[in-house]
């Protein structure tokens, strides 16, 4: 009976230990659970958060695409000039500035003032060269490529406008430096000579040497002006064109300035 009750409360001593046992690795793995529970809790609340910041850089996004400018509806050009044509109403401008150079020197032997014949005379030439322009470029355009065709045609004036101041002081400082019979001629020939030599590089696509021959004369850059301006291409050509071109136009003023006592003083002395 002692052996036999011995077994019997060692079974029951060891059955109790188990149950404790259990209940603690019970105990354990809610504890486990729990933790994994609250790591993905945490999870998922990072996730939200990456959702969150993903959507409103998202909408900064957006938001800096509006306010950019839209980009141009076309890259091509609105109008198609012909080069030539190009060539030759820069020619009638710096033609009608020579002109208004022999007058100016003239006005100057005598003591005139010519500001207002050069301010009439650039705007009248300006708007013919400009009207040509307009006629031989712009017919085919309708009324909306017109207007993005405008700021194109305005720059162009401009290039006609000092084209034209550019002819008048050039011829100016001929005559004042080698009288009226060799500026006359000298102007003659070099008009000659820029026009055929500027014709024929822009008409056949000529570069190297003769390019830039062609760029040491005032007409050569009134075209590159105008034919980007209308045509579109290199922003930086235009401009260069239109700093060569004023500073054509300041360095004459400036010469002309100059030389003006010294004509006085001759034609006081042939009196």
């Amino acid at each position: 009976m002692a052996v036999s009750g011995y077994d019997y409360h060692d079974g029951v001593y060891t059955a109790t230990q188990g149950a404790k046992d259990l209940a603690a690795g019970l105990g354990e793995l809610q504890k486990g659970t729990d933790e994994a529970l609250s790591g993905v809790d945490e999870l998922d609340s990072g996730a939200q958060r990456l959702q969150t910041m993903a959507e409103q850089n998202s909408a900064k996004i957006d938001a800096v695409q509006k306010a950019m400018p839209a980009p141009a509806a076309h890259s091509a050009p609105a109008v198609a000039l012909d080069p030539r044509l190009a060539v030759l109403l820069s020619a009638l401008t710096l033609l009608g500035g020579a002109g208004m150079g022999v007058y100016w020197a003239a006005a100057a032997r005598a003591g005139a003032r010519v500001w207002h014949v050069l301010l009439l005379g650039t705007l009248g030439l300006t708007i013919t060269a400009t009207a040509g322009l307009a006629l031989f470029a712009l017919p085919a355009l309708d009324g909306a490529s017109l207007a993005a065709a405008a700021p194109a045609v305005g720059l162009a004036a401009g290039v006609f406008v000092l084209a034209t101041l550019a002819g008048a002081v050039a011829t100016r400082v001929l005559i004042a430096a080698t009288g009226i019979g060799w500026g006359l001629s000298l102007a003659g020939v070099g008009g000659l000579a820029q026009l055929l030599l500027t014709g024929w590089v822009w008409k056949a696509g000529i570069t190297g040497a003769a390019l830039v021959a062609a760029n040491l004369f005032p007409l050569a850059w009134a075209t590159s002006g105008v034919a980007v301006a209308i045509n579109g291409g290199d922003a930086a050509l235009q401009w260069t064109a239109v700093g060569v071109l004023a500073v054509i136009v300041c360095c004459g003023i400036a010469v002309s300035r100059a030389v003006r006592p010294v004509q006085t003083a001759v034609v006081t002395n042939d009196e």
